[in-house]
């Protein structure tokens, strides 16, 4: 089995998928190594019985029961973690009596001293369930706690006499100590830099910074992994043998014992463990004179962690870390094939970005046609440079102050010059390739055509190795483009709360257009993207929508115009659409405009967008009465588009001869009582209402006025506050409403 158990691992892998495409997997996998099989019968057994353990034993997400209800909960538990630091609280990890794991968060001005990891204490705390994603796209914080295992949290409890710890709460104090030394030698930029490279802890640097690294596929220079392990071990190996002429078999052993202490102080991510569990078992074999293959020993470690925390194939860092270090130690012989280093870094930063495209691909929903260039840059640049200079900045804390001075300014120096380069290359939007969330099907096919590929181009057959790659990219591209071959019509009204954006995908991709960008309106100074970041955008990447054909801007109140410059500057709507009246907040905004009003009828391939609202010849200073009014019609399926508009509104939309019935209706002002009046209804008579509102709204809409009488009406009503975002769809005449919460 020497140098096949990376095999048994895949089977392992395979159980945590739906059982029967798990089935299909390890099918596939048997065909493609069936010559291994025929050889040894107990690697076949072997792989099998791993995979049924993994599908009896592993679990999911979705098996672990979240508290619905706030729980009170009064009783003894134990601390499972460090303290993790947030920008305004703290948290902890406790695991329950019942085995069952909470976070804990508590204000910065909290004494916890006396919290360390592994002590018990007593806990009074109202638990709750943490909320979930109500968007398509959107970050589920609920599901990012459920894969760490965490099924509830609480904020401020009240947890006290602790008593006990575990040894290594001695290691994560130790980690605190060094952290706090850097307060008290450098300035600020340098400690959030080091604290991130030598401590993987990012909660200090700029979001900007982050977003660049994101933007270029890079941000795994800032986080802890094997290459920032594999530097740390082999400078202190090199200054050991070199410096203080030390045997390589003490050495040896000091490493052995220090690569423990070196993941704790780390971060103790899944990177870190990965690469200092390989080095210590090298070392350990180096004792007894035994080689091993290093992809058995990868799988083996592979394996030994899943069973002990079988939660963390569930966290991108460690999906990152083991498959890009599996396909480069799958590639060793692709890189002996070249001899120059340049085509070596290529080989290594092309396997890499491949190997990690599908899980980009399915968190993040785009790449960056560019990464592969600028890693095989930026990963010799902060190799050579950047962390050995951090580390050096870390030992310079105990030298003359000096020399650390000079380091950092160095350190510093470096930093603003690769931050220039970025500057001037900006975020081209020709380099990013959206392709949408693929489906499971589609990543399971590109990774058996990349083990194919792999296979044939070290067995040195590249044209077919080629094919094996086209295929492979083939497979996210039909993914991609298979939306131009959906006939439905989809419209989209997203949750953003106290606010509205409503998205419309017309047949075979014909358009897509969004209706409103609005942000909740904050009494703050600085008035927040949050809705776009969080919401807009990644429900648009998600759907692989790169361009929109159209912006509608219903009117100027922020709540519905709040993030239309990011839109503009992102997406660049080819049709910017808003009404016409003069000195309004939408003469600031960029863009190719068509200014509309009562009587415009706009003609977009089989659908037609006909301006109902509002009449510029009577001028109002009520925005809300400014509002456009759109009447969308595809086929024989209608839908009205109301802004804010007032009962005056409504009478002026009665008599106009085109309004006549309709499917939907987006209720008007979210749902106020100053509009959708009883006559109104009665006129468009619409199948469906879509109100978007926000939770616990001080405005206390919709009004139940208005509710109670969308309800007589026969009307199903749907409300972002408790539906979440809502889908509807239209095909061959009828149409369904998809609510993301049910």
């Amino acid at each position: 089995m020497r140098g096949k158990l990376y095999i048994v691992a895949l089977f392992y892998v395979a159980g945590y998928l739906p059982t029967g495409l798990g089935i299909l997997v390890i099918s596939i996998l048997i065909y493609l190594f069936l010559e291994y099989f025929s050889k040894n019968r107990g690697l076949l057994i072997t792989s099998l019985i791993l995979f049924t353990l993994s599908l009896l034993l592993t679990p999911t997400p979705q098996s672990l029961t979240p508290i619905q209800e706030k729980w009170n909960y009064q009783h003894t538990v134990t601390i499972k973690s460090d303290q993790n630091i947030h920008d305004q609280s703290y948290s902890y990890v406790a695991e329950l009596e019942d085995g069952q794991r909470v976070q804990l968060f508590f204000d910065q001005e909290a004494e916890l001293s006396h919290v360390v990891h592994g002590a018990t204490c007593y806990l009074e705390a109202e638990l709750s369930s943490p909320d979930p994603a109500t968007n398509p796209g959107q970050f589920d914080y609920r599901s990012f706690l459920q894969n760490e295992g965490i099924v509830a949290i609480s904020y401020n409890p009240t947890l006290i006499n602790c008593d006990g710890n575990s040894v290594l709460s001695h290691l994560y104090q130790y980690r605190s100590t060094l952290m706090g030394g850097l307060n008290e030698t450098y300035q600020a930029d340098t400690i959030a830099w080091l604290n991130a490279l030598i401590f993987g802890d990012r909660q200090g640097l700029d979001e900007e910074v982050l977003g660049v690294y994101q933007f270029w596929n890079i941000t795994h220079l800032l986080a802890i992994s094997g290459l920032h392990v594999g530097l740390t071990l082999g400078m202190i190996y090199y200054v050991l043998l070199y410096g203080l002429k030390l045997p390589k078999e003490r050495i040896n052993l000091i490493l052995l014992f220090f690569i423990p202490f070196y993941i704790v102080i780390a971060g103790a991510n899944p990177p870190v463990i990965r690469a200092g569990l390989m080095a210590a078992l090298f070392i350990i074999l180096s004792f007894y004179k035994k080689r091993l293959d290093t992809t058995d020993i990868l799988s083996f470690i592979f394996l030994v962690v899943l069973w002990i925390d079988p939660y963390l194939i569930y966290q991108l860092g460690f999906q990152f870390s083991f498959v890009v270090t599996f396909s480069l130690v799958l590639s060793k012989s692709l890189l002996t094939q070249s001899n120059h280093w340049l085509s070596q870094s290529l080989i290594i930063s092309l396997v890499s970005q491949l190997a990690i495209l599908p899980i980009q691909l399915t968190h993040f929903h785009f790449t960056n046609a560019l990464s592969i260039l600028i890693n095989l840059i930026m990963v010799p640049v902060y190799s050579v440079l950047i962390i050995p200079l951090s580390i050096l900045l870390l030992i310079s804390v105990w030298l003359p102050q000096p020399i650390s001075f000079l380091l950092e300014r160095v350190f510093l120096s470096m930093q603003e010059v690769i931050q220039s380069i970025f500057s001037i290359m900006g975020q081209p939007y020709f380099a990013t390739w959206v392709t949408g969330e693929p489906p499971m099907i589609a990543i399971v096919l590109f990774y058996i055509s990349w083990l194919v590929m792999m296979r044939l181009w070290a067995l040195k057959e590249l044209g077919k190795a080629a094919l094996a790659g086209c295929v492979m990219i083939s497979i996210l591209l039909i993914a991609q483009y298979s939306v131009y071959l959906d006939k439905n019509l989809y419209l989209t009204m997203l949750d953003v709360g106290q606010a509205e954006a409503v998205v419309l995908e017309l047949p075979n991709r014909e358009g897509v257009f969004l209706f409103d960008a609005g942000e909740e309106v904050s009494f703050s100074e600085v008035q927040s993207h949050d809705n776009y970041e969080n919401i807009i955008k990644p429900f648009l990447w998600s759907r692989g929508i790169k361009h929109l054909d159209g912006l509608w801007i219903s009117h100027a109140d922020y709540d519905h115009i709040g993030s239309a410059s990011q839109v503009i500057h992102d997406f660049h709507p080819e049709l910017l659409f808003r009404y016409s009246l003069e000195q309004s907040e939408l003469d600031s905004l960029d863009g190719t405009t068509m200014q509309v009003e009562k009587g415009d009828i706009i003609k977009w391939k089989d659908t037609t967008f006909t301006v109902l609202a509002p009449d510029v010849g009577k001028v109002t200073d009520d925005e809300n009465e400014r509002s456009v009014v759109v009447l969308v019609e595809y086929d024989d399926f209608s839908i009205l588009m109301t802004g804010d508009i007032t009962n005056s509104v409504e009478e002026e939309l009665m008599n106009a001869e085109k309004l006549g019935e309709v499917d939907i209706l987006k209720v008007a002002h979210h749902g106020s009582d100053t509009s959708t009046s009883e006559s109104f209804l009665q006129h468009v008579n619409p199948t469906t209402g879509l109100i978007s509102v926000g939770h616990n709204n001080h405005y206390n809409h919709p009004s139940p006025e208005v509710y109670d009488r969308l309800v007589k009406h026969d009307i199903a009503v749907y409300r972002t506050d408790e539906n979440g975002a809502i889908t509807i769809k239209f095909i061959d005449g009828q149409h369904t409403a998809d609510p993301f919460i049910p």
